[in-house]
């Protein structure tokens, strides 16, 4: 599907310059923005109805907060919903923590290189692509082998 479509973006956060040139920076990396806000409540309407591949959003923003925005499209959407990917220069790990456990799938920290935002979403979005089309993931033989790689025995570590 996204060798020949551009992956379709919504961007989330209360800075209108950010999103300004975010827009433009991604949209010259080769991906479609289909839509912005700086409110949580009117990005839920328009994630909801434009269906973007994922969503670039901050911690804060108001109408809903990230994790809530989060939560209420994962339930209103479901197995449909889209990626999301923090784009936040608030460097506080108990915050982030918890937006990955609300959905999030990946972060960047502000300011960062667009082409590794682009290499990280291209990432983010090809996994959930992987994981549809039913190829097994398999945690197990995923830890083994990251084991295995730094070359500690997994006898050592209690995990066999």
């Amino acid at each position: 599907m996204y060798n020949d479509e551009k992956i379709k973006l919504y961007l989330v956060d209360t800075g209108n310059e950010f999103r300004i040139t975010a827009k433009d920076q991604l949209n010259r990396l080769g991906f479609r923005v289909t839509g912005e806000s700086g409110d949580g409540q009117e990005a839920l309407q328009d994630i909801c109805k434009l269906r973007p591949d994922a969503v670039l959003l901050d911690l804060w923003f108001p109408g809903l907060d990230c994790t809530s925005l989060m939560k209420e499209i994962k339930r209103v959407l479901g197995n449909a919903a889209p990626k999301f990917i923090l784009v936040t220069g608030i460097n506080n790990k108990d915050l982030i923590e918890e937006a990955f456990r609300a959905g999030a799938s990946n972060c960047m920290l502000k300011p960062f290189d667009y082409d590794n935002l682009g290499n990280k979403i291209r990432q983010t979005v090809t996994q959930k692509q992987s994981l549809e089309s039913g190829m097994p993931y398999d945690l197990e033989a995923q830890v083994t082998k990251i084991i295995h790689q730094v070359g500690i025995p997994a006898h050592i570590k209690g995990y066999q």
